[in-house]
């Protein structure tokens, strides 16, 4: 089931250009997770009203050294020198089980004689392309370079995936895993290694499908759509984290009804839908977070207001004419009002027209979305940059101003660059 390929003489031995993203730096684990695998999963979702279910599920089954998922795999992670001593000392292994509803699944060419035909996809992108992506324009997923997130989740950097295609209704599982350059046996190897069916065609045989299935509790019966399998995930993904971190990185498309997920463990569920998602928030530890000085319950008061307010509701600005200049004149005359609002401590709605430019291509009108509320509890502003519905990090504007801030939208990804300048924008016209 497991292939690892021979290296031969002239052939160059090296390892996986994805070893630099092993160290995720200032994210952790869970969120590098978490950010992944839900905004794949939104970016799948079908041509419907219903919001995109996520599933998180930590387990456990039993270990044996004849499993023939484990079995052909160890001895290459071994060779490795990438085998954790917690596995070899472990009586069971614990693995996390991801998989979303109501999404295509992983749909496109299977394999390279298809390609020539159809083209590549999400299928041939997400297996055997490294660091490229299919994905353009307003979706914000890659199947590139962000899908390593899974090796690096993983203590033995394997993971399985299995598909039920919502096109063809096809049931692929494949599984992979990315290791060292090794020898074993007296032979080379390459550092990437696939469980698969022969010639490494994805598995479709519905036996080994339900014992799949079975194994790693998997629930998708006839629902496209994309189930996912980490073994031995690190010790610093766990139900807690996985809460806060969809908390943080996607409260924008809970609120809107856009996606609901559920967690779950030996021990809890938590299912997080916009009637829940500010109760559960106030009741997370929020120390050694990004959010471990914000006032949770209040600040989830400002982002159900600002999501759902009504498009009715919001302030529309005028186009700029000639050069784009943000200034007091694009509020025509509601200037007067806006001030008010903020110097009341009420909620600020803007709209905020802009023009695109693509290379080559006709004017495109689009606009932002601003929301501004003024906290004089705060020490230090709280503020949000939202891209088609996943939060951006790291972005201040606002600094030591007792406001928050929300900058959304939901067109090309380079937008939020003079998005960050609105908010700053705005910090002076409302004497922030």
């Amino acid at each position: 089931m497991w292939k690892f390929r021979k290296l031969t003489e002239g052939e160059l031995e090296r390892s996986p250009h994805e070893a630099e993203f092993f160290n995720v730096g200032d994210i952790d684990k869970a969120t590098s997770v978490v950010r992944e695998v839900i905004q794949n999963s939104l970016d799948a979702r079908l041509p419907n009203n219903h919001p995109v279910r996520v599933k998180f599920l930590f387990g456990t089954h039993e270990k044996s050294d004849d499993d023939v998922y484990y079995k052909e795999l160890l001895p290459h992670i071994q060779s490795s020198g990438l085998l954790p001593a917690r596995y070899s000392t472990a009586s069971e292994v614990h693995f996390l089980t991801i998989e979303d509803f109501g999404t295509t699944g992983l749909d496109g060419s299977i394999s390279r004689e298809q390609i020539a035909a159809a083209g590549s996809g999400n299928y041939y992108n997400f297996w055997w392309c490294e660091g490229k992506s299919q994905k353009t324009g307003h979706r914000m997923g890659r199947w590139g370079l962000g899908k390593t997130s899974f090796h690096v989740a993983s203590m033995l950097r394997t993971f399985w995936g299995f598909t039920i295609r919502y096109d063809d209704k096809r049931e692929l599982l494949l599984g992979k895993a990315l290791l060292e350059t090794h020898v074993m046996d007296g032979a080379w190897y390459d550092y990437y290694g696939y469980f698969s069916g022969p010639g490494y065609a994805p598995i479709e045989d519905r036996t080994q499908i339900e014992a799949f299935q079975s194994k790693f509790g998997v629930s998708r019966k006839q629902e496209p759509g994309f189930s996912l399998v980490i073994p031995f995930p690190s010790e610093e993904i766990d139900h807690d984290a996985i809460v806060r971190s969809v908390i943080i990185h996607y409260f924008f498309p809970v609120i809107k009804d856009m996606l609901v997920v559920e967690v779950a463990s030996k021990s809890s569920l938590t299912i997080l839908d916009s009637s829940t998602l500010r109760e559960i928030a106030k009741k997370q530890n929020w120390s050694d977070s990004p959010w471990k000085d914000r006032s949770v319950d209040s600040l989830m008061e400002f982002l159900e207001d600002a999501v759902t307010m009504p498009d009715a509701e919001r302030m529309k600005l005028l186009m700029p004419s000639g050069t784009p200049q943000l200034n007091e004149g694009l509020f025509g005359d509601r200037l007067d009002e806006a001030r008010e609002r903020y110097a009341g401590n009420k909620l600020v709605a803007l709209e905020v027209p802009v023009k695109i430019r693509p290379v080559g291509q006709p004017e495109i009108d689009s606009f932002f979305q601003v929301y501004l509320r003024k906290d004089e509890d705060l020490q230090k502003a709280d503020e949000f940059y939202i891209r088609e519905g996943i939060t951006i990090s790291e972005i201040n504007n606002l600094r030591n101003r007792r406001v928050r801030g929300l900058l959304s939208h939901t067109g090309r990804r380079s937008m939020h660059v003079p998005g960050r300048l609105l908010l700053g924008y705005f910090r002076k016209t409302f004497s922030l």
